[in-house]
């Protein structure tokens, strides 16, 4: 009799815990950025901003991390992006254009050398990324 309640509160712990990690999980896999949620695992400094311009879908996020230089290559591979080279050039004014006002600690690179990003034809947004110092910045807006 005693074994089969302590298995039974084994079992309902358990349980619990599973829950509990479960939606740990799920809540960090809904509510961060897509950007966010994709650096890895040793970003540090993580800063982000975003603002919407409401019904008009217009949008602008910015984030800036700190990681090794190493894994940018695969940062840019999870989020879908192409590395900028003379064959992409066409799109680099858009691209390159990570000047966005936004806040102070956002200063990104002009530099090119590490420029990736997207760009879907017909379509009216553009997500970037370039590395500088230590740290990625990551842009994505919508016009």
């Amino acid at each position: 009799m005693k074994y089969k309640y302590l298995f039974s509160v084994l079992c309902s712990t358990l349980i619990l815990i599973t829950i509990g990690v479960g939606l740990y999980s799920g809540y960090n896999f809904i509510s961060k950025s897509r950007a966010v949620y994709n650096l890895p695992r040793s970003a540090i400094d993580i800063q982000e901003f975003y603002v919407d311009s409401g019904f008009t879908g217009n949008f602008t996020r910015l984030v800036k991390a700190r990681f090794p230089l190493a894994y940018l290559k695969t940062y840019a591979k999870n989020l879908n992006l192409i590395k900028y080279s003379k064959v992409t050039q066409g799109l680099k004014n858009k691209a390159a254009n990570l000047n966005y006002q936004g806040p102070k600690w956002w200063n990104p690179p002009s530099s090119t050398r590490y420029l990736y990003f997207e760009q879907t034809p017909g379509r009216k947004s553009i997500v970037a990324i370039n590395w500088k110092d230590g740290h990625v910045y990551f842009i994505a807006f919508s016009w």
